[in-house]
């Protein structure tokens, strides 16, 4: 009697990696593993092998699409087949919709690729026991022969990365919060399955993202979008989307703040004026290190300042606008929660500088012309009402444009007879009353009666 079987062979596992020195459960599928009357075996390398019961073989269809997704949220099987196709590994074919064997087995390479790890062939077959009786004695010994068929099938067996930080600590519900993560011995080796992933969670329901390889030492996830904003989840590494590294540090979300205006919308170009964000669902719940307003020039060629904001309520946020430009100039002003993700209404700012007010002194009954500050960055509109004060009395400009505010020169309050030093101050914005130093001179007014010679 004949007994036919299939071929002992393995086409495919996964993961295709692991960490050194830590078993990883590895899927392998192939054919022949259930054989009558005993175990077959897998062989990592060419140190250890490992028996495959019958019993803990399944019966596994193959569809391509169904196995690229074998590892939930896992991008390694998928960046293999797109990013490994000028790598020369050559794998066996598997037909759709055929049938195969896959058992599950935890891989063991660990003294077989060095201290650095390395790939390792993954084989099936058998270890045959045979007795070997030496010549002239009568001492049998028991041997073991390894018969295992050549494989193209490899796991790669790395170094366990280590996370020193991520940044930043906190993001958006909508997602799209890039997380840098700094450490050491990161890595992206697609032909053999390991690519860098993060896990946003536990294990139960955490959510698993694809990582941007920038370096052995640095790596750059998206945040998901997520509406837990109740407690912080934990955040996890991956180099093949299965054996998880704790990174030590918890990623928060909240809510996207709602901002409707910036008041005011000018200041002074030395800075340190007050400006209030008023809206919607601000959060005093935030690392303040990170809570920052950036003001962006919007035609000057300098880079953009970054100022300390503040919680005020709910509804109003305030920061002081930075000092220290070379003019007065419009500025774009963002703020940002966790220092990486800034709100998009682009609020504009207007910065002014005031260089000098004429004249400083004047007839006591009014009747000297105007008052001229002259400047940079001025405006009157919709949101900008300059005006000026002499001794105590407001008056409208007279007329306003980017270099100038003339205001008509009031009566003294003393009458036209006054002689004496009154406040002069200009109120550009609407809000901030800057004084002049020294004030403004009434004098009385001369009267010519003659002139000699005419």
């Amino acid at each position: 009697m004949f007994t036919f079987r299939r071929e002992l062979v393995v086409h495919r596992d996964v993961a295709m990696a692991g960490p050194l020195r830590t078993s990883s459960n590895v899927s392998l599928v192939g054919e022949g593993y259930r054989m009558e009357g005993r175990d077959t075996n897998v062989k990592w390398g060419v140190l250890s092998t490992d028996a495959i019961s019958a019993a803990n073989v399944v019966d596994y269809t193959y569809g391509e699409d169904e196995f690229l997704n074998t590892v939930v949220g896992g991008k390694e099987l998928l960046a293999y087949k797109s990013e490994a196709d000028s790598f020369g590994r050559v794998d066996s074919t598997l037909v759709e919709s055929g049938l195969y064997d896959n058992v599950t087995k935890l891989s063991a390479v660990n003294e077989d690729v060095g201290t650095d790890g390395g790939p390792a062939y993954v084989e099936v077959g058998l270890d045959e026991e045979v007795l070997y009786t030496f010549d002239n004695s009568a001492t049998t010994e028991t041997w073991t022969l390894y018969n295992y068929n050549p494989s193209s099938v490899e796991f790669y067996s790395y170094l366990t990365p280590t996370v020193q930080k991520i940044h930043p600590l906190a993001g958006l519900t909508k997602g799209g919060t890039f997380v840098s993560v700094v450490g050491k011995d990161f890595k992206y080796l697609p032909e053999y399955g390991v690519v860098p992933h993060c896990r946003f969670g536990n294990s139960t329901h955490g959510i698993v993202v694809r990582a941007h390889y920038d370096s052995s030492v640095r790596l750059v996830c998206q945040s998901p979008p997520n509406l837990n904003i109740a407690e912080p989840l934990p955040f996890d590494v991956s180099l093949n989307g299965v054996d998880w590294v704790s990174s030590g540090y918890d990623f928060s979300y909240y809510e996207e703040p709602i901002m409707e205006k910036i008041e005011p919308v000018m200041g002074s170009v030395n800075g340190g004026d007050e400006v209030f964000i008023t809206g919607e669902k601000f959060s005093s719940h935030v690392d303040t290190s990170e809570f920052k307003c950036r003001f962006t020039p919007v035609f000057l060629d300098i880079p953009a300042k970054l100022v300390q904001a503040y919680f005020v309520s709910s509804t109003k946020i305030k920061c002081n606008a930075p000092g220290g430009w070379s003019e007065a100039a419009k500025m774009v002003v963002q703020v940002t929660w966790n220092g990486v993700d800034f709100d998009e209404n682009n609020f504009q700012y207007t910065y002014y500088s005031i260089h000098k007010a004429h004249p400083r002194s004047g007839p006591s009954n009014g009747r000297g012309g105007d008052i001229v500050i002259s400047g940079e960055g001025f405006r009157q509109d919709d949101e900008i009402q300059p005006s000026c004060k002499l001794n105590n009395t407001i008056s409208e400009p007279t007329f306003v444009n980017s270099t100038q505010i003339r205001c008509a020169m009031p009566a003294a309050e003393g009458g036209d007879d006054y002689f004496g030093n009154v406040d002069l101050e200009v109120n550009p914005n609407g809000i901030s009353w800057i004084p002049f130093e020294g004030g403004f001179q009434y004098y009385e007014q001369p009267v010519v009666e003659d002139i000699d010679p005419k």
